[in-house]
């Protein structure tokens, strides 16, 4: 019997040395520390009355009190330390004969391992995008007018007077140019951040927009009604002195 054992020991320290010089080639899986983590059983065996799944851990950071608990063909594993973790399974059979071996490396590391989110467009980008179709159906408009006008030239004269006045009222769907500091799902963090322009001296108020795509209400902070363009840019500049997020320069829309 001590000789069976003898044998069985030498066995594992050989499969140890072997796994232990082939360990570089392998690419070792990140999980995060004191994270339970589940190992799954890679081979086609599972655990039943004539099989056994046989867990240990070989190399591990010095002083590491790692938890291990066999769970038949799977494994839960916690790691404590940063560090290097290498866990194997010896499959055995009802005569204690292995027939199958598998080896495991991990990683930890201090953050958490989460999927890459995917690219959503960004809140400034949809603001933006809402400018721009707003400005382009505006043109649109005011472009079908012009051609309404040229083509009834000679039409009745009170006509042409009330197709002018819908190109003026078309035209003027904008009446000038706002700072906007930030938008906010949130009324509170909006008014947060309207009290922070007031104490620095700068009239901000609130503007409620519902966005119909997602059918979700923002509560927009902007500064100021520009009749043009370059005063805006200007005081935008200004407010970069103490405004650290981004800010953007768009149309003030007559209600």
């Amino acid at each position: 019997m001590p000789i069976i054992n003898c044998y069985k020991n030498l066995i594992l320290i050989f499969y140890l040395l072997l796994f232990s010089c082939s360990e570089e080639n392998q690419e070792r899986q990140k999980i995060t520390i004191d994270s339970t983590f589940k190992i799954k059983n890679k081979s086609n065996l599972s655990a039943n009355n004539n099989t056994i799944f046989q867990w240990w851990i070989g190399n591990h950071p010095e002083n590491s009190d790692y938890t291990l608990e066999p769970l038949g063909d799977k494994a839960l594993f916690t790691p404590d330390l940063l560090g290097e973790y290498d866990i194997f399974v010896s499959i055995r059979d009802s005569n204690d004969i292995e027939i199958d071996f598998i080896d495991f490396y991990f990683i930890c590391v201090a953050e958490k391992i989460t999927p890459k989110p995917k690219k959503i467009i960004s809140e400034k980008a949809l603001n933006q995008l809402e400018t721009n179709l707003t400005d382009t159906i505006t043109t649109l408009d005011t472009t079908y007018n012009v051609q309404i006008d040229t083509t009834k030239k000679a039409s009745n004269p009170f006509t042409n007077k009330k197709s002018k006045d819908n190109k003026t009222s078309k035209i003027k769907k904008h009446s000038g140019w706002t700072i906007q500091l930030s938008s906010r799902s949130s009324l509170e963090l909006a008014k947060n951040d309207q009290i922070i322009a007031n104490k620095n001296g700068y009239d901000a108020y609130i503007e409620q927009t519902l966005i119909p795509k997602t059918n979700k209400t923002w509560y927009r902070v902007r500064v100021g009604n520009f009749k043009n363009k370059t005063k805006a840019i200007a005081i935008q500049k200004e407010i970069k002195s103490f405004w650290e997020n981004d800010t953007w320069i768009d149309r003030v829309k007559i209600k």
